[in-house]
């Protein structure tokens, strides 16, 4: 089994996952007057009429959400969660991964190593636009750096995360999870 950290390479800027925050659960009649209808056009408004200046010309963007946008989060958070459930959904049987951890851009998965390939084909085949793909890394010597973290296999399925040597910021401690099967 392999851990890989995949990496979507995205035309938009890295933003926090906030489609799985804990919000309170209030009704779209309770937080205003808009319909849905009237959030979708002015949705449709704001992501068609990006303009920027770039070397002294006005240019209008083509394609995605202006980096920085206070839209462009909920966009694109919308968009990989519909994106991510759909390829977990339609993954070939016999190359589901057991695990599937994502945080922004970046996923943790554990898979059989052979069968990384077809795994990364149906995932850069699930988006039809074309405009993401995924890449990714294997483990090294039983260890794959995830964030700003190096996770370790131990014995007996066990996993171990430590900050690495190179990072501004060294650990205080380190923490083990041990699988309960």
């Amino acid at each position: 089994m392999m851990l890989l950290p995949f990496s979507p390479e995205r035309r938009y800027q890295k933003h926090w996952n906030t489609s799985r925050m804990n919000l309170p659960k209030m009704s779209l009649k309770d937080r205003t007057n808009l319909y849905v209808g009237d959030i979708m056009e002015l949705l449709e408004f704001i992501c068609n009429t990006t303009y920027f200046i770039f070397d002294g010309t006005i240019m209008q963007q083509k394609f995605g959400t202006a980096m920085g946008s206070p839209v462009s989060a909920a966009v694109v958070n919308f968009y990989m969660e519909k994106l991510e459930q759909k390829a977990l959904s339609t993954a070939p049987v016999n190359c589901k991964p057991r695990l599937w951890k994502q945080y922004v851009d970046n996923i943790l998965e554990a898979i059989k190593k052979d069968q990384i390939a077809e795994f990364t084909d149906h995932l850069n085949a699930v988006d039809e636009t074309g405009s993401i793909k995924f890449t990714y890394k294997e483990e090294s010597n039983g260890t794959i750096p995830f964030l700003d973290l190096l996770f370790r296999h131990r014995p007996y399925g066990a996993v171990s995360t430590s900050i690495p040597e190179t990072h501004p910021y060294r650990p205080i401690s380190t923490f083990q999870v041990t699988p309960s099967h």
